[in-house]
């Protein structure tokens, strides 16, 4: 197969057919498609600084000049990202793909102070995968993750707040800080102004799907972050959308915020005409797994992070 690196101004197209056909075959992990156009987009609030499309990625190319395959390499935030065309044999042509991401971290990993070269949402329902990755030197470095879907078609409940307690969504919010430090006291250091003002730049952003929960003295204390791809919609039988991440603010637990977010981000994905909502939780986590599980989400299979040593 012949190969070169990715050019966004021509190959943009082939690569997302090449995306959504790994999705249709149950492939990837399913919040790969949102995520890899804005990876590769410069600018991006998800594309790595550090990433050279020139020199990071890679197109392998059937003889008649048909998209084949795909592979990245960022060791910062992507870490070894790589797509194969359902329709072919996966073994070969995956073991070229992750002996080219091995030989491109040991060529980067000078200049990066990197240890380790990261292939993350490791589907461990298709084995080959992690298999190829084992034998190639990989080792899993995490707990395994669940993805959890809830379909759309089945009743969902009203959601209930307590006495006081409203829904808004985040830019109809006059103090976006607030909004911050509530996200950061649920998930510490991963919410920041800069990137959420980028987030809602996204064409795939639609404000009424990003939910807070308002106390009664109108400070956001909960959130549940519903979005979709409108291309999914497209291509996809049933289209899905997510309710990811959900969070709530550690002084207003055990008040049922949780639930009710994920319900109301429920009934708004469903009037968007999806038909299943997806998220996903540490499988060490006992209690948010029994909360989406009472809410109707069914656990579909486990990905994990895998690790390849660079020192």
């Amino acid at each position: 197969m012949n190969m070169r690196p990715y050019n966004p101004t021509q190959d943009q197209s082939a690569l997302f057919d090449l995306l959504h056909a790994c999705r249709r075959a149950d492939q990837i992990d399913r919040l790969l498609p949102l995520h890899l156009e804005e990876a590769l987009k410069p600018g991006s609030f998800l594309a790595s600084p550090h990433l050279d499309l020139t020199q990071d990625t890679r197109l392998w190319f059937y003889p008649d000049d048909r998209l084949a395959a795909f592979s990245l390499v960022d060791l910062h935030s992507w870490g070894l990202l790589y797509l194969v065309d359902p329709d072919i044999s996966h073994a070969d042509i995956e073991t070229t793909l992750i002996a080219w991401g091995i030989e491109r971290a040991r060529a980067m990993v000078a200049g990066q102070q990197a240890k380790a070269l990261h292939c993350r949402a490791v589907r461990l329902d298709k084995p080959q995968r992690a298999r190829l990755l084992e034998k190639a030197g990989f080792s899993p470095i995490n707990d395994p993750m669940i993805r959890l879907v809830r379909p759309l078609d089945q009743p969902i409940p009203p959601p209930i707040l307590p006495p006081g307690f409203t829904f808004s969504h985040v830019t109809a919010l006059t103090d976006l800080a607030a909004y911050i430090d509530m996200g950061n006291t649920a998930f510490p250091n991963a919410f920041r102004i800069e990137s959420h003002r980028q987030f809602t730049a996204l064409p795939q952003y639609r404000a009424p799907l990003d939910l807070v929960v308002l106390n009664p003295q109108q400070r956001p204390v909960a959130l549940c972050q519903c979005y979709y791809d409108s291309r999914d919609t497209d291509q996809n039988p049933c289209p899905e959308g997510f309710t990811d991440p959900v969070g709530t603010h550690p002084d207003f637990r055990r008040q049922g915020l949780a639930r009710a977010v994920i319900l109301e981000g429920l009934h708004r994905l469903r009037a968007c005409g999806l038909q299943a909502a997806t998220l996903q939780a540490s499988a060490a986590n006992k209690v948010t797994r029994h909360l989406y599980s009472s809410l109707g989400y069914q656990e579909q299979y486990c990905t994990a992070t895998y690790a390849y040593p660079l020192e």
